[in-house]
């Protein structure tokens, strides 16, 4: 796994402890939003504050599945790291460009 890929995989698993925590979203309204099982983020004007790894942890999350963060973490754990170590990421604009996260 690269060094790339083992900061998505912290990612994820930042993620995963997030929605246990159930700090997933802010969307309390009764509308139908689209993608409302995200990570909110809140917009930063400074450049250092949104390349802080809390915040490039979520907008990482937000790229994958929402199932993926109702499973088991060792289930977890064993899909993204099989993932990751099969796509083998070198640098992060890669991983930014995909469409499709099969995990």
């Amino acid at each position: 796994m690269t060094i790339y890929g083992l900061y998505i995989y912290e990612s994820v698993l930042y993620g995963h402890e997030l929605m246990n925590k159930g700090k997933n979203t802010n969307h309390t309204s009764t509308y139908d939003f689209r993608r409302t099982e995200t990570f909110s983020i809140t917009k930063f004007r400074l450049r250092n504050t949104s390349n802080q790894h809390h915040t490039s942890a979520l907008r990482i999350c937000n790229k994958f599945p929402a199932y993926l963060f109702n499973l088991s973490l060792s289930d977890l754990k064993r899909r993204v790291s099989v993932w990751l170590i099969q796509e083998a990421f070198y640098s992060l604009k890669e991983f930014y460009d995909l469409n499709n996260i099969n995990v």
